[in-house]
């Protein structure tokens, strides 16, 4: 063996000798040459049901295991005025207020003995009840499922219990800077528009049980329901127990969608400030973006990777903490939905590092949306967008959820497919004319929450500042 090692060294010093002085044998992985990757995504079967409901089903027997998602048009939106919170106290409780046939309890205790997981997220425009059990016990777990869909009873005491986590966790939230920022940025980029209404105490407190029932039996009807399936079952399968268990469900009254406007791209701009004893600012800085089904979509992905969001070597993270040393945390954020899209960027920094970082944030924009972004910069951008959008595959629920993703966006139903062409083939002069329609500062949103006292400068150097009182209470 020690002489394979001696034999193997020797090759290696004759195939590569001692580099002469002044040369380097480095290679820098940009300049790598290898044949253009070739990807086709995966395909999931789309199964429409009468009762208005669809199912993405995508077989794969590699492991004994069965996902299920149940994902309604739901969400904060829908919340009536007054009564923000709704659809999250609603969504929680059809997991935790039992069935007409079985309590809470007995729902826990099911479950346990069964290593199945029924687990509940709630968006702002979408609601996702997930199942995750062995094919074993399919059967018995996917019957508790269809219970916690079909015959929520809403226990008074699990209401109670409930509402009381709710408000629990809104308090904590003044104790955590972050969050507070992220949820007051929130209010101030969408105005009046209901996307920006935030649950209070007071609105938890006035939501009662009928207030629960009359929300489930508006959304939580089959023809704004679609279900995904992906893992250990066939299609015969999956269609025989969906159809069983849903096919004859009643449908609802369907819900007028255009009643909920789509964020104005130019609300209320302008610097606001929330005042917050704390050793640190946080700074978002934002605009109301393009959406997925706009042709801007694509431009202003790469220029989002660019800014912030492309790690280490995009601008907003390489010089505010990378090259400088002023934040905790900094990059940037785009949140695109079918009509219309969320971008902000944003840095945590130390109280006395405000304005300098605030100012650098501001040059960094400006610059991007006033001079053109170099090719090499673009094309490291759509080089790394395509390879992270292959490895977003790596599971048969990740490929079933993207297909409910494209339809819930109303996308095409080729957008998997022509995803990364469409990217390699945005120009720059794109790149440029979006970076400059949408990032000027005079139209941002700029919320800072911190101890101005603390400041090194004073917020009215970068204009007019209003001042924002906390919205939790």
């Amino acid at each position: 063996m020690k002489q394979f090692f001696l034999y193997l060294s020797l090759i290696l010093i004759l195939i590569h000798p001692n580099p002469s002085p002044g040369e380097t044998t480095k290679i820098r992985p940009d300049d790598l040459s290898y044949p253009p990757l070739v990807f086709i995504p995966p395909s999931a079967e789309i199964i429409s049901f009468d009762s208005g409901l669809t199912l993405y089903l995508l077989s794969d027997s590699e492991l004994p295991l069965i996902n299920v998602s149940a994902v309604f048009r739901a969400g904060s939106i829908y919340d009536p005025a007054g009564k923000e919170g709704l659809s999250e106290l609603t969504s929680r409780l059809l997991r935790t207020g039992g069935t007409r046939d079985k309590s809470s309890s007995q729902i826990n205790d099911l479950l346990d003995s069964l290593g199945a997981s029924i687990e509940i997220k709630t968006g702002r425009e979408s609601v996702a009840v997930n199942l995750t059990v062995l094919k074993k016990h399919f059967s018995q777990a996917f019957g508790i499922f269809c219970q916690i869909l079909r015959e929520p009873f809403f226990e008074d005491k699990q209401v109670e219990l409930a509402r009381q986590l709710n408000i629990s966790a809104l308090n904590r939230v003044a104790d955590d800077p972050d969050r507070l920022a992220f949820r007051e940025f929130s209010r101030l980029i969408y105005g009046d528009n209901p996307r920006g209404r935030l649950t209070s105490i007071a609105s938890l407190t006035g939501i009662n049980r009928q207030d629960l029932l009359d929300y489930y039996e508006r959304f939580f009807v089959p023809e704004r329901m679609a279900i995904t399936i992906s893992g250990d079952m066939t299609r015969d399968e999956a269609v025989k127990i969906v159809d069983s268990s849903f096919g004859r469900w009643q449908k609802g009254t369907p819900y007028k969608e255009d009643m909920i406007p789509i964020p104005k791209p130019k609300g209320k701009a302008g610097i606001f400030h929330l005042e917050k004893d704390t050793p640190q600012s946080v700074i978002i800085v934002g605009w109301i973006a393009p959406g997925k089904r706009e042709e801007e979509y694509f431009p202003f992905t790469l220029i989002d990777f660019i800014l912030g969001s492309g790690g280490f070597r995009s601008r907003i993270f390489s010089e505010i903490r990378s090259n400088l040393g002023l934040a905790y945390s900094a990059g940037s954020v785009y949140r695109p939905r079918g009509e219309y899209g969320l971008f902000l960027a944003y840095t945590i920094t130390k109280s006395q590092s405000t304005g300098q970082v605030l100012s650098l944030l501001k040059k960094i924009i400006e610059e991007a949306a006033s001079q053109p972004i170099p090719e090499e910069e673009i094309s490291r951008a759509k080089k790394s967008l395509n390879y992270g959008f292959i490895f977003s595959f790596q599971s048969s629920n990740d490929i079933v959820n993207k297909y409910l993703t494209i339809a819930h966006d109303k996308l095409p139903n080729d957008y998997l497919v022509t995803y990364r062409e469409r990217l390699s083939q945005t120009t720059a002069g794109e790149v440029r004319a979006v970076a400059e329609k949408y990032l000027s500062w005079k139209e941002a949103v700029v919320l800072v929450v911190g101890k101005a006292a603390d400041f090194d400068r004073p917020l009215t150097d970068f204009g007019e500042v209003t001042g924002v009182t906390l919205n939790i209470p």
